[in-house]
This record gives C-alpha cells, structure tokens and sequence, in this order.
C-alpha cells in the first residue's frame, strides 16, 4: 500500500481492492492509486460494493450510539453522506455483504439481522440469526455465517456455520466447524472441478466455497 495503515477495512469494487481510508489496488496493473477519502472519520466500521458504488458503515467517532452511513462512487471520485430512515444504532464490530441489490449488515452484540435497500434509501430488521457473531458472506445468493459468540461474553463458542435464504426468509444450521472459531476472517472462492480431488458430477460447472480463516487454520467448505 501507499500509506501504512492499522485496524482500517477493505473491499472489492469493480475488480480492484479498495482500501478505505483514500487507496485502492488494481491487480491487473499491480499498482496503488490514491482515491478521495471518507467524508467521516468512523471507527468500528464494515465496507461492502452495491450497484458499482462502495457503502461504509459504522460508528462515528463522536456519537458512538448512532451508525453513520457514507458512499463513494468510483465513476467521479466523491464521497457523500447518506441520511437513512431506520439506520441500525451502535453495532460492534459489524460485517457487511450486498446479495441481490441489497445490503446485509451483522454485528457481534446482537442476534439481528439488517438489509438496506439503496435504491428506496430504506432499512429494516430480518429474521433474528441463531447467534451473534461470527464471520459472514455471501455465496449462490445465500448469507452464511461461521462461527462465532453462543452466549454473550460467558466465554462460549460457536462452532454452527448458520445460512440464510433469501427469497424464503429463512435461517438454517449448514454444517459445523471442525474446531471453536471467534474474530475469523471468512472469503468465498471459485473452483476448476477438474483440479479438485471431490468429484464434481457431471452437471456441475464449478465448485463454489466457503474459507474461513483464523488461528493459523482454514476450513473449506463446498457448495457444488
């Protein structure tokens, strides 16, 4: 990176990694560029893409029980604040995905669920999750969450990998980590079946999967 930089967050917009807080990586050119930075200085803060623009959503630094909403469009290289109807309060350490056009928002304190609508600038709650915390991502328009606090700050974990789906507004227990998983970091990939020991089927055009990352450890997880 240009600038160094800690306990700051990233995301991909249209091919390149953004880094927030004025930088973003083109990996076709290998090189760095400065972008404009935020309008807001936030702690405590997710990033994610919708509709080719990068929304950042967190705490402000002066008003910790209110999330503040920015976003940044790469076409003109501007920021602006956005006023929302419902924006979720403090949320520790939230973590954010855009499926279908709309916006996830999960956080470590609370078993709710957000989405936010760009287009209508609308937010609303969801069905609860079975857990809070854990890491979370989207695959074949689906929210899984892995891992994660079972009860509160008792010291237990979980080890449930919970999906939601969402054209039947449902939460379900996938699967189960192989080991106790807290503040890991989870990625999706795609996969050549035919470099891959797991026998694809013949109407299987790929892998899909699910990488959770923490404690010097990773999980696969395949959805064919």
């Amino acid at each position: 990176m240009l600038l160094p930089r800690t306990n700051h967050t990233s995301a991909t917009l249209n091919g390149e990694i953004y880094v927030i807080g004025g930088e973003h990586y083109d990996p076709y050119n290998d090189t760095w560029t400065l972008t404009c930075p935020a309008l807001k200085y936030v702690t405590n803060f997710t990033a994610t893409a919708c509709h080719g623009k990068l929304y950042v959503i967190g705490s402000c630094a002066v008003k910790y029980n209110a999330l503040a909403m920015q976003c940044y469009n790469p076409v003109i290289d501007s920021w602006i604040n956005i006023c929302s109807p419902f924006i979720p309060k403090y949320l520790s350490s939230p973590r954010s995905v855009c499926v279908g056009g709309t916006i996830y928002l999960v956080a470590d304190n609370t078993k709710k669920v957000f989405s936010y609508d760009p287009e209508a600038n609308m937010w609303q709650k969801l069905l609860h999750m079975l857990h809070e915390n854990g890491g979370l991502v989207t695959l074949d328009g689906k929210l899984f969450v892995t891992g994660g606090h079972w009860k509160g700050m008792e010291g237990d974990y979980g080890v449930e990998v919970e999906v939601y789906n969402v054209a039947a507004d449902t939460w379900e227990v996938e699967s189960f980590l192989p080991r106790l998983w807290f503040y890991s970091g989870v990625c999706t990939i795609f996969l050549d079946p035919s470099h891959s020991q797991r026998d694809p089927g013949p109407h299987s055009p790929r892998l899909e999967a699910v990488i959770q990352v923490g404690n010097m450890a990773a999980v696969v997880h395949f959805v064919s």
